[in-house]
């Protein structure tokens, strides 16, 4: 599936620019908030162009605080060599399938998807102090249908009112 430079991102609008927290180690529900597409030469890390994508959390404890994950913009799923991208596993969480590898893929349509991250916290190449990296990207549950509640009617004469007991105040035991 090709990813061109033109991979169909506007840069941030700086809407989305405000702090990224620190969280515990844990698993969390997030929406993707903002994805930038950055150029090699800007890129602190690898100095090849990346996506960085902000995931505003939406778990209650820690809900509106934003962490980041930079993601290469290889949508490659792993099957002849090595682990799936990033932007790959990203992908199959939010849309639930696997992209059509067959067809250009666009990561601003995952703008507003949820999903469920797992995040480690981890020591700082310094040495001084910690940060909470996203380890892996996991489909949102589906929300559980309740079972259809069958409705029951019983006719009085099924019923034997014979051997409900009372009690010594007149009420009758709960069934």
């Amino acid at each position: 599936m090709p990813i061109t430079n033109d991979v169909k991102i506007k840069p941030s609008s700086g809407t989305s620019e405000g702090p990224t927290g620190f969280v515990p180690a844990g698993v969390y529900d997030v929406e993707i908030s903002d994805i930038t597409f950055i150029p090699g030469e800007e890129n602190p890390f690898t100095g090849k162009p990346q996506l960085k994508l902000r995931f505003n959390i939406l778990t209650p404890e820690y809900e509106g605080v934003e962490i980041l994950s930079w993601a290469s913009l290889t949508i490659n799923p792993g099957w002849e060599q090595g682990n799936p991208s990033n932007l790959y596993k990203i992908a199959v969480a939010v849309m639930g399938e696997e992209p059509d590898m067959e067809k250009e893929f666009y990561p601003s349509n995952l703008l507003g998807g949820k999903l469920r991250v797992v995040v480690e916290v981890r020591r700082k190449k310094t040495g001084q102090g910690e940060y909470s990296k996203i380890t892996n990207y996991l489909a949102s549950p589906k929300p559980v249908a309740r079972p259809a509640v069958k409705k029951v009617a019983i006719e009085e004469e099924e019923m034997n009112t014979d051997d409900i007991s009372i009690d010594d105040e007149g009420r009758t035991p709960p069934f």
